[in-house]
């Protein structure tokens, strides 16, 4: 089952690998941090219709974090699942490789493209 979108997918792929796991991580962090707030958002508005306040000024940040937290879980999800190969892939397509050996026949001393 496919959770994140084609053409989202897509430009995850141009990532590199290490890039790409940076940035999954954080994004999972951040997805982690946002439901620990929703935990603690219910906890207040349980606890405020308890002693007679209303709990409705609560429901912007329960739909704010909540956005938050599944956007953050979709990209945390679409960032660590890009496997080496597709990444490796994208890399040729960006002429990643056509640099490495343009770099590596100048370090060596010779002219590129020999």
């Amino acid at each position: 089952m496919k959770i994140v979108p084609m053409r989202i997918e897509e430009q995850i792929n141009r990532v590199d690998r290490t890039r790409s796991l940076a940035i999954g991580i954080t994004t999972g962090l951040t997805a982690l941090w946002r439901a620990y707030r929703l935990i603690w958002v219910l906890y207040t508005a349980i606890t405020f219709s308890s002693v007679g306040w209303s709990p409705i000024s609560l429901v912007f940040p329960l739909v704010l974090w909540g956005v938050i937290g599944v956007v953050a879980a979709m990209a945390a999800i679409g960032f660590l699942t890009v496997t080496p190969r597709q990444a490796q892939r994208s890399w040729v397509k960006q002429g990643v490789s056509k640099r490495y050996s343009a770099w590596r026949s100048l370090r060596c001393g010779r002219a590129p493209g020999r």
